[in-house]
C-alpha cells in the first residue's frame, strides 16, 4: 500500500457504478445496473452498526438505496474523505452526516490525495486511473475525473453517516425471460477496522410480487411490507435481489418443450404449400417448372428463417418480459447454401418418383 499522510484517517468509499449496456446476440447477454459498496479503513474509527435499506420500484427496474453507518471516532479532525463513482445513477445521490447534508465536490480537484489512497493507479493519456475491487477477483478501472469527493471534520464520539440514492437494476438476458437483479457489494466491508453488526432491510411495499435473494439460508423477520436480516459476519460478497416476471402456462410450455413443435409446424407449412402447388400444376409443364424452380430457391430461404420465426412466436407469447436475445440470424444465413442443396435433392426425388407432370401434359401456352 502506498504511504500517505491520510492512512490514519477513515476512508469511506461509496462507489456507485454502471457499465455500458452490452450488445445483444453475439455479446454477453447481461446489462449491468448500478450498485454501491462501502469499505472503511481506519485505525481511529469503529463501525458500530450498518443498515442497508433497499426499496425496489413497482416494476423492479429501479431501486432506492438508503445506507446508514453508525461510527465511533476515537479522534477528532478532518478524517472522513468520501469517494463515489456515479456517472449514470438514476437520481438523487445525497450524503448526510449527523443529519446535515454534506456538499460534494469533483474528485479531480483532489487528484494527488485520491491517487495516494489507492494501491493501484496508472496514468493513461493524462487521465489518472485507480482500481476498485468488488470481490477478490472482479474489479474496475475508474478514472479519477469520474469520482466525486467530500471530506469533513468530526469530533470524538458517535456519529451517523447516511447515503441515499436511486439506481437502475441489472438485467440478465441470457434466458428467454428477462431477470432483473438489484445488487449491493459487501466485499469492501472486510477493510473496516471493526465490524459489529450489519442489518439488511428490504422494503417491498411498492413491489408486492415474489422475488428471490441469495440469503435463503439465513434467518429473517418479516412484517407486512418489510423483510429484515441481521448479520454478525458477512453473508456473501454481494446482496442480490432477483425478479423474473411470471408468464402464461402456454408460454412456459413453449420455452421448455415447444421449440421443436413450432419449428416443425413452420417446416410442414412451407414444404407442404410448395408440394401442393406442384401437385395442382402437374397438367402444365410451364407452371409446374416455374413453381418447381422458384420453390427450390424460396423454400430453403424460408426454412433458414424458421429459428427466427420460432423464437419470435415464443417471444410474442411471453410478452414484454421476453429477452429477445437469440442471435440466430447470422447462423441461419450461413446455412442457406446447405439447405438449398439438400432441398434441391429432395425436390428432384419427389419430381422423379412422386409429383411429376402427367405424361403428355399440355403446356397452357401451346397452340392448338
Amino acid at each position: 500500500m502506498k504511504s500517505n499522510t491520510y492512512s490514519k484517517y477513515l476512508f469511506l468509499t461509496a462507489l456507485l457504478f454502471c457499465i455500458q449496456p452490452l450488445f445483444a446476440n453475439m455479446a454477453a447477454p447481461y446489462q449491468v445496473g448500478r450498485s454501491l459498496s462501502a469499505p472503511f479503513t481506519a485505525e481511529h474509527v469503529n463501525v458500530i452498526h450498518q443498515q442497508i435499506k433497499i426499496t425496489p420500484s413497482a416494476n423492479f427496474e429501479r431501486a432506492q438505496f438508503e445506507i446508514s453507518y453508525e461510527i465511533e471516532s476515537e479522534k477528532s479532525g478532518d478524517q472522513i474523505p468520501m469517494l463515489f463513482h456515479a456517472p449514470r445513477y438514476q437520481k438523487g445521490f445525497n450524503v448526510w452526516v449527523n443529519d446535515e447534508i454534506v456538499p460534494i465536490e469533483q474528485a479531480e480537484n483532489h487528484e494527488e490525495l485520491i491517487r495516494n489512497l489507492f494501491e493501484d493507479a496508472f496514468d493513461d493519456e493524462g487521465e489518472e486511473h485507480v482500481r476498485i475491487y468488488w470481490n477478490e477477483k472482479d474489479f474496475d478501472w475508474l478514472t479519477i475525473s469520474d469520482l466525486i469527493f467530500f471530506r469533513m471534520d468530526v469530533p470524538v464520539g458517535r456519529h451517523t453517516i447516511r447515503v441515499k440514492y436511486e439506481a437502475t437494476a441489472a438485467v440478465d438476458y441470457a434466458a428467454p425471460v428477462k431477470r432483473w437483479d438489484i445488487v449491493y457489494s459487501l466485499f469492501p466491508i472486510q477493510y473496516w477496522k471493526d465490524f459489529a453488526q450489519l442489518e439488511l432491510v428490504i422494503d417491498h411495499s411498492h413491489f408486492p410480487s415474489d422475488y428471490s435473494t441469495n440469503l435463503d439460508g439465513f434467518t429473517s423477520s418479516e412484517t407486512e411490507n418489510q423483510t429484515t436480516w441481521t448479520f454478525d459476519e458477512l453473508p456473501d460478497d454481494y446482496i442480490t435481489l432477483s425478479y423474473t416476471p411470471e408468464i402464461s402456462a402456454f408460454a412456459s410450455w413453449l420455452i421448455n418443450h415447444g421449440f421443436p413443435f413450432v419449428f416443425g409446424m413452420y417446416l410442414l407449412v412451407f414444404i407442404g404449400v410448395h408440394l401442393l402447388l406442384l401437385r395442382l400444376s402437374i397438367r402444365s409443364k410451364l407452371v409446374y417448372n416455374t413453381f418447381f424452380w422458384l420453390g427450390i430457391v424460396v423454400v430453403p430461404f424460408l426454412i433458414v428463417l424458421i429459428p427466427t420465426l420460432t423464437t419470435g412466436f415464443i417471444d410474442a407469447q411471453i410478452g414484454e418480459a421476453a429477452s429477445r436475445r437469440h442471435g440466430y440470424e447470422i447462423v441461419s444465413v450461413m446455412t442457406y447454401p446447405i439447405v438449398l442443396v439438400m432441398y434441391g435433392f429432395l425436390l428432384w426425388a419427389i419430381r422423379k418418383w412422386a409429383i411429376k407432370p402427367a405424361s403428355g401434359s399440355v403446356d397452357s401456352t401451346s397452340s392448338h
